[in-house]
């Protein structure tokens, strides 16, 4: 692969300001003001037709925005040299179909401006373990395996900043583990955003969310980490103070309280405590689950 590109100040600065972006006289995006670090992965969430596949677009200077800009570092990404350094992997896998996939990374590679584009080859094709398959016309590939290409293409020069569009829908098993192991590898020193529908892999896979909606991105408050939501029955007050346990009341305006049993123990343990308290126990949820299921709302995927 190609050496990472030096940027002495870290990775680079994803900005968006005042962002108006319309298709067909409607504005899907308006007023979009957001940064996005370095360093870290951010998913965009939203309903269908909310507007993520069109953000991204134009994340990745692909479509020119109507009003507003976006920049990496100072410079606008609808400058060439600038687009340069984005790896965009759109919702539908783009290849020609009836090249092999080691011309398509090796036509994906040339426009990045990769120097030597063989080893960018070999080395992609290792990476993606597309090696049984570089020989094959893009055609014959599954659509699991075509996703893995396309990821390939779209990073095969290393760039600082990743915009990617829904990169789990429809890849296989392979890639997807790829997809994980290559993301952790260079998140410390790369600008990553991706789209999602689903907030269970927000969740899993990024650093921190936002949701887009009614045109507008929003963030998504984050839950604190681990531990279990606990709600009493009924108006419990404040819990025990004898609990081996870390509780915190719920500050987002939810019933109950936010339990991390202490080392050496479990939620269970706690639970027990609570009974011989006589505090009797309607919920108990991992945090994370409800914080999943909260996104499902706002998404509107989830009662």
């Amino acid at each position: 692969m190609p050496e990472p590109p030096v940027n002495a100040a870290g990775p680079p600065a994803l900005a968006v300001a005042g962002l108006g972006v319309g298709h067909g006289g409607r504005m899907v995006l308006e007023a979009v003001t957001e940064g996005f670090d370095g360093g870290a992965i951010t998913a965009v969430i939203g309903g269908n037709g909310s507007g993520k596949s069109t953000l991204l677009r134009a994340l990745a200077g692909i479509d020119r925005p109507l009003a507003g800009s976006v920049q990496i570092d100072g410079e606008a990404v609808t400058r060439p040299a600038t687009r340069r350094r984005i790896g965009y992997l759109p919702q539908r896998t783009a290849v020609l179909a009836a090249l092999t996939v080691e011309a398509q990374l090796g036509y994906a590679a040339r426009l990045a401006g990769v120097r030597d584009v063989a080893t960018a080859v070999a080395d992609s094709l290792s990476r993606w373990d597309l090696g049984a398959v570089a020989t094959r016309p893009a055609e014959h590939l599954s659509p699991g395996v075509l996703r893995r290409v396309g990821l390939a293409m779209a990073v095969i020069a290393e760039p600082p900043v990743l915009v990617l569009d829904e990169p789990h829908s429809g890849i296989d098993a392979v890639g997807s583990a790829r997809l994980d192991e290559y993301l952790e590898d260079v998140r410390d020193r790369s600008t990553i955003v991706h789209a999602t529908h689903d907030p269970d892999a927000a969740l899993l896979t990024s650093d921190r969310v936002v949701l887009l909606r009614g045109a507008r991105l929003e963030p998504v408050p984050s839950a604190a980490p681990g531990g279990w939501s606990v709600v009493p029955e009924g108006d419990a007050g404040a819990p025990p103070g004898a609990l081996a346990a870390e509780v915190q009341p719920r500050d987002d305006g939810e019933r109950g309280w936010i339990v991390r049993p202490a080392a050496g123990r479990v939620i269970a343990d706690v639970l027990a405590d609570l009974v011989v308290a006589s505090i009797r126990i309607e919920r108990v949820v991992p945090m994370a689950e409800e914080r999943a299921a909260a996104l499902r709302r706002l998404v509107g995927d989830g009662p």
